[in-house]
């Protein structure tokens, strides 16, 4: 279920890419204060929060994609130095884990909620928004949209597997899959663009 709703963010991603970034700019940040603001409320807002949600990481992503200088180097050091601060959690994770989210996590987290109110589905609005932002890198590369849709479904795909294989007992972290599915994708791409010059 991680690859599909990945798959619908970089999808979303490419399909806003004619709005200035002034647009997703304020998009990311309207959305970003309504996410605020009912946490603080202490507001439950699911399951309409997964809009929100969505909203943030699309135009933030897009926007963080144009941030970005449109190399491998500068895309590499992102994911990188995301990547070992998300490992960083894993640190200072521990105790039990409660059955479902607390109100402020609504609106920080896209949620699928069993009817007993536990997560089936729990993906941190920081993990889409990079999703987004590698497919806005490959599409200002000038990649098509495959490759820009696939590549963090891809990465995200593998966090499942990991999942089923070794069965973490603690939380898992998604960034460095986005990270190997982009590495992943960066070298596909090396190796066709020298197969394509004559």
């Amino acid at each position: 279920m991680f690859a599909v709703v990945s798959f619908v963010v970089s999808a979303s991603a490419w399909a806003v890419q004619r709005l200035s970034t002034r647009t997703v700019i304020a998009g990311s940040v309207a959305g970003s204060a309504v996410a605020v603001m009912a946490s603080v409320a202490g507001i439950d807002g699911y399951p309409w929060s997964n809009v929100v949600v969505l909203m943030v990481a699309v135009a933030g992503g897009v926007g963080v994609g144009r941030w970005v200088t449109p190399t491998a180097r500068a895309m590499f050091l992102l994911l990188a130095v995301l990547s070992a601060l998300d490992l960083s959690q894993l640190l200072w994770a521990g105790g039990t884990r409660a059955q479902g989210p607390a109100p402020w996590e609504t609106w920080f987290h896209l949620l699928v909620l069993a009817a007993d109110g536990t997560p089936i589905l729990k993906i941190g609005v920081v993990d889409l928004l990079l999703v987004a932002a590698v497919a806005e890198h490959w599409r200002r590369r000038g990649a098509g949209f495959w490759l820009a849709a696939l590549t963090g479904p891809v990465g995200l795909a593998l966090s499942s597997g990991y999942a089923w294989v070794v069965r973490p007992a603690g939380g898992m972290v998604l960034v460095p899959f986005v990270f190997v599915g982009w590495s992943m994708s960066e070298l596909w791409w090396r190796r066709h663009r020298r197969r394509a010059v004559p």
